[in-house]
């Protein structure tokens, strides 16, 4: 198994294919330079590539979803500071929290637990069971239980394959 390579810049380049005529055109092939001074050839820069892209499209997905749930976290208490203040009757906030009922998650999975995984790994914040049963829509016992599985940090912070 080859070891993981996460290089920051690749500059591409060329070197001579072993044992390849010089003069067939085929003595040369692409291959890409990392910025740690490794060599791959382009095979696997461009695996490497995917494999960056990938993860970045992952970041994102998790990144949106947290974001979304956040904002509507905010807008339905607004609304209830707003009745609270009585800027709003109680019919008019019935209504209005009627909207924002979700029905939570009472199942484990692995998707949610790399979501998890993402998340601490890309805010360095600490997150209650509560935070974490807001954000991704799951029962707050469960989060508490996969919070506890992954208390330790280095699990999450030494995964690259999230």
């Amino acid at each position: 198994m080859k070891p993981e390579i996460s290089p920051t810049e690749i500059n591409w380049t060329t070197a001579p294919v072993p044992g390849a005529d010089v003069g067939t055109g085929t003595s040369q092939y692409k291959i890409a330079l990392l910025s740690s001074g490794q060599l791959i050839n382009a095979w696997d820069a461009d695996s490497l590539i995917n494999k960056l892209s990938e993860r970045f499209n992952r970041i994102i997905t998790v990144s949106d979803e947290v974001i979304s749930s956040l904002k509507t976290s905010l807008d339905y208490n607004g609304y209830y500071i707003a009745y609270l203040l009585d800027q709003l009757s109680e019919e008019e906030f019935n209504m209005i929290a009627e909207t924002y009922a979700i029905t939570l998650e009472t199942e484990e999975s692995e998707e949610t637990i790399e979501k998890i995984k993402i998340l601490f790994k890309i805010s360095r914040e600490n997150f209650s069971p509560s935070d974490i049963s807001t954000i991704f829509r799951i029962d707050e016992e469960m989060a508490g239980k996969i919070l506890a599985n992954l208390k330790d940090m280095k699990h999450i912070e030494g995964s690259e394959d999230f």
